[in-house]
């Protein structure tokens, strides 16, 4: 059969795919006919069976290699670990429990190792306690010693570890070692306050820190206070201990400002020096001849941040505190450089900065506002009262704080979401 160009007309044989005069492509032409094409069924048969052969090998081919996977140690593993997953995970939680309790111990010490290294001892001849160093077999303090004691014990500023030795009525101070850092001349001690002992001799008080070391020498009539807090306020945290330490030789001369080490920060001496609540900062009142009472701040290293200006500086937290200029002002939100952030409204009562956040109060009502001096909760919650008569707490601790609405007392978060105290039971 021939194959006719459409471009030229020009018949080109049975096998030519392309017109010989024009070179266009040519396109077959199929005669079909009514009888079937044995040829072609065969043919056809031919293949189908072909195909279905290379199937079936590719389908075992593929099963072989399914197989030979499979019993793979990789896949083994595998296997095994998703198979045993929460066994694995809870013996990974045990190895990690194991590994904190051998920390803890180490870390607190119950086998009490400082002590066992230096002991104390009597002589059974005299009476008289010494210390014993049982890694160098020597005597580190001779037994010539009516009693010794052994302090420690730890609070947030940090361990203790000394001994107290007892002659002739007096005591001084022994570090962890058995060495003397205070000989016996003392009359008594007060007890710690954030890691600062108040020392007696006489009438004259000193300073001693949680090693066992005098920081301020016994040569005062008052350290860290006149007369020590009985409670805190919004203007004094009570008896809190900063890094800076107020001493006092005399009831007619001025505080000067120690840091922990017993150097002094300050040339100046003050009227007032009141700890702030926070340790890096101490409020202070200068002497004037206009005998008007203002206070200002002083930093740890020295500076003054804030002059002597306000009538009244309260707590510090959060870096803020309240100030007011004169008696009748308005409370005034500032951070510790002394920048003013807001004003409170007349007859608005605030309180020190928890958490973030400080609780504002007017005619029973509270509300909160957070350190920029916005608020975020208003004036529409009250304050529990106890069964004794005394007040629940209205700052926030760990984002929430305990509060009544409507009568009904409960908490609220950050957000002034209020939850009573019915549904978190």
């Amino acid at each position: 059969m021939e194959k006719k160009c459409n471009y030229c007309n020009y018949c080109n044989s049975d096998t030519s795919h392309y017109c010989v005069r024009c070179g266009k492509p040519l396109e077959k032409k199929y005669i079909f006919s009514k009888e079937p094409d044995k040829k072609y069924n065969v043919i056809a048969e031919t293949e189908l069976i072909s195909l279905r052969n290379e199937r079936n090998s590719f389908r075992n081919e593929r099963d072989r290699l399914r197989k030979q996977i499979n019993e793979s140690w990789g896949i083994k593993i595998e296997n095994w670990i998703e198979d045993n997953k929460n066994a694995i995970l809870w013996t990974i939680a045990a190895i990690f429990a194991l590994v904190f309790i051998g920390w803890m111990l180490i870390k607190c010490d119950f086998s009490h190792e400082q002590i066992n290294v230096i002991e104390i001892r009597k002589d059974d001849t005299t009476g008289k306690y010494g210390i014993y160093n049982n890694e160098s077999k020597t005597l580190v303090l001779p037994h010539e010693y009516d009693s010794i004691s052994h302090r420690k014990g730890t609070n947030y500023q940090g361990d203790w570890n000394f001994f107290f030795i007892y002659k002739n009525g007096k005591f001084g101070v022994a570090d962890s070692t058995g060495r003397i850092t205070i000989s016996c001349e003392l009359d008594k001690a007060r007890g710690f306050y954030n890691g600062i002992d108040i020392l007696f001799k006489e009438d004259k008080q000193g300073l001693m820190n949680a090693y066992g070391q005098q920081i301020i020498p016994c040569e005062y009539q008052y350290v860290l206070w006149e007369n020590e807090p009985k409670y805190s306020s919004l203007e004094h945290p009570g008896t809190y201990v900063g890094n800076i330490l107020p001493v006092k030789a005399d009831k007619n001369s001025g505080w000067e400002l120690y840091n922990r080490s017993g150097r002094k920060i300050r040339g100046q001496h003050y009227k007032v020096a009141i700890q702030t609540g926070d340790p890096k900062l101490i409020k202070v009142r200068e002497s004037r001849n206009d005998y008007k009472v203002l206070y200002g701040i002083v930093d740890e290293n020295g500076q003054i941040t804030i002059p002597c200006k306000y009538y009244s500086i309260s707590v510090f937290g959060n870096d803020r505190a309240w100030v007011k200029q004169n008696y009748s002002d308005s409370w005034t939100l500032i951070t510790s450089k002394g920048e003013r952030l807001m004003t409170l409204s007349k007859g608005v009562t605030p309180s020190a900065f928890y958490d973030g956040m400080a609780a504002v109060s007017e005619k029973g009502k509270i509300g909160y506002c957070d350190t920029s001096g916005k608020f975020v909760i208003p004036m529409q919650y009250e304050q529990i009262r106890n069964s004794d008569g005394s007040y629940t707490s209205k700052d926030f601790y760990y984002g929430k704080a305990k509060v009544s609405y409507n009568g009904k007392p409960g908490s609220i978060d950050k957000t002034g979401k209020f939850t009573p105290d019915s549904e978190t039971k």
